[in-house]
């Protein structure tokens, strides 16, 4: 699977940053993808 960085790069840093911030409600793992 290809991404698109220079389309879709900030949202996936935003995604992530949501994702691994301490409290966040967000409660899932994303690794090896």
């Amino acid at each position: 699977m290809a991404l698109n960085l220079s389309k879709n790069g900030r949202a996936l840093q935003e995604a992530y940053g949501r994702v691994v911030a301490a409290g966040s409600p967000t409660d899932w793992a994303g690794g090896g993808w």
